[in-house]
């Protein structure tokens, strides 16, 4: 999926993001709070469509432990952990 660029991995919203973005997207989110970072703007420019989907990542904490306060957003919610000791390359790639 990566090679053929139907997942991409950015290090930020900025440069390539900003120019290769385009709707309907998925973001996958690990961190647990959704109230700092970068996620913040995705939610604010996403989360209005539901068409768009977040999935969060992070085995520590379920997704209704911290994504009550959005459940108002269209934006579809997905709880799916991935191994944190894994890369991305062996995430993807398996």
């Amino acid at each position: 999926m990566l090679r053929n660029r139907r997942i991409r991995v950015y290090d930020s919203l900025h440069g390539s993001f900003s120019k290769e973005c385009r709707q309907p997207s998925i973001v996958f989110a690990g961190h647990p709070s959704l109230r700092i970072g970068e996620i913040v703007h995705l939610l604010d420019l996403w989360g209005g469509n539901s068409k768009n989907a977040i999935m969060m990542i992070d085995p520590d904490y379920p997704l209704e432990t911290y994504y009550s306060p959005y459940k108002t957003l269209a934006i579809r919610a997905y709880y799916f952990p991935i191994e944190t000791r894994l890369d991305c390359n062996q995430v993807f790639n398996k």
